[in-house]
């Protein structure tokens, strides 16, 4: 997927540089807190990130280290269904979102403004199989992962809400300073743009690559 092949690249240029090299083995994981719970419990013999679109956020970082962002994603509201209907000032009207996400801030900021029922689920998976299955009429989603798929309709996007994705890395983890050069170094590279064209519209990758050096770099 998109983070494995980012991944990949930046350990590909390090072990071109290097004595010592890294070997990738990915394990999948079902929810961004079960990918972090790994982390967090990796041996003695072994170290652990996740890379699994983990948004930075201020309480994450008290926990973890996390390498330069690799992408800016922002939450929106998306569905299958035909757009006529988009109502979420009608409380009947039911919007699907993970729990323990960022996805939770953003049903706040929703709040302010709309009166439909929220319903919680453990994984993206799940929350995507009751939108299929009509328990839920609208869905929370990265904007990140709409771009390469036209059976969604993009309903609504908070202009205030923008975040970035990052690798996670037990704190201290020696392993942040020795890759992070190597992902700046990736971000500022033709092959990142490339990167960005073969995997999001050209619209959406003319915007992230006019944003890697204000951004992303500076963050």
């Amino acid at each position: 997927n998109l983070e494995q092949e980012f991944i990949a690249q930046v350990v590909k240029l390090y072990n071109r540089s290097s004595s010592q090299q890294f070997e990738l083995d990915f394990d999948t994981v079902t929810s961004i807190p079960k990918a972090l719970f790994l982390v967090s419990n990796a041996t003695e013999h072994e170290t652990r990130m996740a890379i699994s679109s983990i948004t930075i956020t201020p309480e994450r970082e008290k926990t973890y280290s996390f390498s330069t962002p690799y992408l800016p994603v922002a939450e929106v509201i998306a569905t299958y269904k035909d757009t006529s209907i988009f109502n979420l000032k009608n409380p009947s009207h039911k919007l699907g979102f993970v729990r323990n996400t960022t996805h939770e801030k953003f049903i706040k900021h929703l709040r302010e403004k709309f009166s439909f029922t929220a319903i919680g689920y453990n994984t993206f998976d799940d929350l995507i199989a009751a939108v299929k299955d009509n328990w839920v009429d609208y869905f929370i989603e990265e904007d990140s992962g709409l771009n390469l798929n036209n059976r969604y309709f993009v309903l609504y996007k908070n202009p205030e809400n923008k975040n970035f994705y990052g690798i996670a890395y037990p704190k201290g983890c020696k392993l942040r300073e020795k890759l992070d050069p190597f992902i700046r170094y990736y971000l500022r590279s033709e092959k990142y743009r490339q990167f960005l064209q073969d995997n999001f519209d050209s619209n959406r990758a003319s915007y992230l690559i006019s944003i890697v050096g204000k951004e992303l770099l500076s963050y």
